[in-house]
């Protein structure tokens, strides 16, 4: 764009090009660090935020997972009579505000000899505490979750979030503590029972409401398989997983990080929200003593749109600046290269061929009084030049069309179809010459003797040019002209007559190193003979290369073999 412009306007533009480069190189390295600082400061607020949320959850989960832990030992110890539970446990749900309801379920006979399920449920039902059994043999409480895996694992266990059937008829999160029979039992140390709470998580929504993060920034929550527990939109709780959302929009990003969250990782990462696809950056945490997660998701335009305000109103700035610059320096290097530019419309005939147009008249010994004074005499020069010229050019383009014909016609020598015999399958061949020069003496070329024998031939005749390509199409034409006419020669026999035709009248003192071979396409017999040509190779069918090695005597030419 700048090669149709005026000095003028391109010192104008150099100028500006350089101070905008400097700015921009300035503004995007306190972009850039801007950038790094917030981002390093809202990766520690988040984790701190992430940690303080942990820690408040975690809080209320430990201090509840104490009463059935202290249960546990209560059961292992003492309470033997129906009335005495019953009691306690009415007393246990009464007196504890985070408990819902709590349940002692026992090993068939555990407490009652006759009975297999026995496990009285107490819950909160407004200002009262209700009673019921979960002795419902088509609950059959003994397979459920709850009472299988702390049994199994022999530790305490928070359930999955689940929707209380059997009990409270509400949805809520369930604390097993296994027990066993006291040491004075004969039975001593084998399971007997599990003890449960139940929690409401009602108050898990209000600690994450209750979070402030940017504009639209939110936390949620997530069970042990990925459900989401908490989150801003009301339908995916306990609807939905992590894991659902991620195969439904196919993203595999988000499958991993909810790999993460549920095997109890941490992390600062940037991601996409599901949904909006707008970027955000997602801090995650686990809870260690229930095996929920969670995540506190930050959005990056509400991160940096402080500073994406502040890198607008600087860019106007500069661009303001940019143009008044412009003026100030388009005024000064007018100035300056007027002298030039009056200069230029002189040479500008010259160079369309007015050789005799006139030049300025400059009247300054500076440098353009000087280069003035040297396109006075470039003038004369120049004219003399291009007469020269052309007539150099008219002798270099009709050689080089010559030789342009030169090397289609040696070109039209050398086979070039391939597959050069598709009716065949038992042989297939390929070559290419790449010459130095527009011609040269570099051959090859292959014919079927009769329907059983192949003949090829790669051959170099020393120089290069026109010579060489003149005596490499001698060499061809003799080789084809002896193979069709003494069929039944051997490849030695062939050369051999090849080098006394060439050896005859070769003033020149020119020769080609050639190969030639007969292949028996029955018998894959191959007889060649090597006259001064560089080895070959061949490639064995368990892919071993080996060479030929043998030289049976000098380049064709040299001096005559004997027959």
């Amino acid at each position: 764009m700048l090669r149709n412009r005026s000095l003028r306007f391109k010192l104008s533009a150099f100028v500006l090009t350089g101070t905008i480069l400097v700015a921009a190189i300035l503004l995007s390295y306190y972009y850039s660090v801007s950038r790094r600082l917030i981002l390093d400061g809202a990766i520690k607020n988040a984790q701190h935020l992430t940690q303080e949320t942990v820690n408040s959850i975690e809080n209320v989960f430990r201090s509840t997972a104490k009463i059935p832990e202290n249960l546990a030992y209560v059961f292992e110890t003492g309470i033997t009579s129906e009335e005495a539970l019953y009691r306690f446990m009415e007393t246990v749900v009464e007196h504890n505000t985070e408990i819902f309801g709590s349940t002692v379920a026992f090993e068939p006979g555990a407490f009652f000899a006759d009975q297999r399920y026995f496990s009285p449920y107490f819950y909160k039902d407004g200002e009262r505490i209700v009673h019921s059994d979960l002795n419902d043999p088509g609950y059959n409480y003994h397979l459920q979750d709850w009472y299988q895996i702390p049994k199994v694992l022999r530790e305490p266990v928070w359930s999955e979030p689940y929707y209380d059937e059997g009990g409270g008829g509400i949805i809520m999160a369930t604390y097993s503590v296994p027990f066993y029979w006291p040491e004075n039992s004969p039975k001593a140390g084998e399971f007997r029972g599990i003890i449960t709470i139940d929690i409401s998580l009602v108050w898990l929504k209000e600690v994450f409401e209750a979070l402030k993060i940017y504009e639209s920034g939110y936390g949620f929550l997530l069970s042990q398989s990925g459900k989401y527990l908490v989150h801003p939109n009301p339908d995916n709780i306990m609807n939905a997983s992590i894991f659902d959302i991620a195969e439904l929009q196919q993203n595999e990003h988000l499958r991993e990080l909810g790999r993460k969250m549920v095997r109890g990782q941490r992390g600062f990462t940037k991601t996409n929200e599901p949904g909006s696809g707008r970027e955000v950056y997602l801090s995650f945490a686990p809870l260690p003593s229930s095996g929920y997660a969670i995540g506190i998701v930050i959005p990056v335009a509400e991160l940096f749109a402080d500073l994406s305000r502040l890198n607008r109103n600087v860019m106007l700035i500069a661009v303001l600046g940019v143009l008044a610059l412009f003026g100030v320096i388009s005024f000064i290097a007018g100035r300056i290269t007027d002298p030039i530019r009056r200069l230029s419309g002189a040479t500008t005939l010259i160079g369309q061929g007015d050789f005799n147009a006139p030049l300025p008249e400059i009247q300054s010994n500076d440098e353009i009084g000087k280069l003035t004074h040297s396109f006075e005499k470039m003038q004369i020069a120049l004219a003399e030049y291009i007469e020269n010229l052309k007539e150099t050019t008219a002798a270099k383009e009709k050689i080089e069309g010559e030789l342009r014909i030169a090397h289609d016609i040696q070109m039209s020598i050398i086979p070039r179809t391939f597959p050069p015999f598709p009716d065949r399958s038992d042989v297939d061949i390929y070559g290419i010459v790449e010459s130095a020069k527009a011609v040269g003496g570099d051959l090859y070329d292959f014919f079927l003797l009769d329907d059983d024998h192949l003949g090829a031939a790669i051959g170099d005749v020393s120089g290069k040019g026109v010579p060489a390509s003149l005596f490499m199409a001698v060499t061809r034409t003799l080789l084809r002209a002896k193979s069709m006419n003494m069929k039944n020669a051997s490849p030695g026999k062939i050369i051999t007559s090849m080098d006394m035709d060439l050896c005859t009248e070769n003033d020149a003192g020119m020769f080609v190193t050639f190969f030639y071979i007969i292949l028996n396409l029955k018998t894959g017999e191959l007889e060649y003979c090597n006259a001064g040509h560089n080895p070959p190779f061949i490639l064995h069918e368990n892919g071993d290369i080996t060479a030929l090695r043998t030289v049976h005597g000098f380049p064709l030419g040299v001096m005559e073999a004997d027959p």
